[in-house]
């Protein structure tokens, strides 16, 4: 294969800023920001021999090589990306007098792509040329997140606290040939998976609650404390998916958009932690 990298290329960079407040109230301490980042010279590799007139599907048939080579591709640095954020926070610190705590932060971001869709690498076979990039929802792409966490003191040196963790889900990508495959179309990042129900109805497609409980034991010694520590991880065992089918062939597929693999399964682990 020849890769070709122009002399003229520009290193990539990106302008960030963000402006927030904080307020107290009390004994509890707020806070919203916004964020702005703009990635710019993103570098992608694309064909370079393809005839000004190959159509979108053909593009791997029609490119033009060099004998005792394979593939030309060229590099480009015109791969913009942006995101946009706003970060809410609501924090009520453990105090010993108080014996609870507990903070809440939401995110709703935005984040656009050009180019590849694949995470890790810059090859844009997906476009014949750098004219034909558009910006696209972001693989991380989480519109809504939520992630809340507390702490109970108990009695006997007993300690309960937990994460709740909760999001909106993040899109794919699939390809629609309904109409032949000669006429296939790829929307990127254009299918989000289906919300189900925690507190708010439909509203989460990634659900996971923690569980912590930890027995302070009394000092064993001068300067050695001794701590027992039981967890349990998605507690609730809810069903978080993955690999979505996203694919529609001509004659139609039952199984679009539904998912082929599931992850964080529910799990316990116990612990003993020595501090001195």
């Amino acid at each position: 294969e020849v890769f070709l990298l122009p002399n003229d290329m520009h290193p990539p960079y990106s302008d960030q800023w963000t402006i927030g407040l904080r307020q107290k109230f009390g004994d509890w301490l707020g806070s919203i920001s916004y964020a702005n980042t703009q990635g710019h010279n993103g570098m992608s590799w694309i064909f370079g021999t393809l005839p000004p007139d190959a159509p979108f599907n053909d593009r791997f048939g029609l490119w033009v090589g060099i004998p005792g080579y394979g593939i030309v591709l060229k590099a480009t640095d015109v791969r913009e990306t942006e995101y946009d954020a706003i970060f809410l926070t609501l924090d009520k610190p453990f105090t010993a007098s108080s014996r609870w705590g507990v903070n809440i932060a939401y995110t709703y971001g935005e984040g656009k792509q050009e180019g590849t869709t694949d995470e890790g690498t810059a090859f844009s076979f997906d476009y014949r040329y750098t004219s034909d990039f558009f910006k696209f929802p972001a693989n991380g792409d989480e519109r809504h997140g939520i992630v809340a966490s507390g702490t109970v003191g108990l009695p006997w040196g007993f300690y309960v606290s937990s994460v709740i963790s909760l999001g909106s889900g993040v899109p794919y990508t699939y390809t629609d040939c309904s109409l032949g495959f000669d006429r296939c179309v790829t929307h990127f990042n254009g299918f989000r998976p289906e919300k189900e129900d925690f507190i708010i109805p439909d509203a989460f497609a990634y659900r996971n609650v923690d569980l912590r409980l930890e027995w302070e034991a009394p000092v064993i010694a001068e300067r050695v404390r001794l701590t027992l520590i039981g967890e349990a991880f998605n507690v609730f065992d809810f069903a978080n998916y993955n690999g979505f089918d996203g694919f529609i062939p001509p004659g139609g597929n039952p199984n679009f958009g539904k998912p082929n693999s599931a992850f964080n399964a529910r799990r316990y682990q116990v612990g003993l932690q020595v501090g001195f």
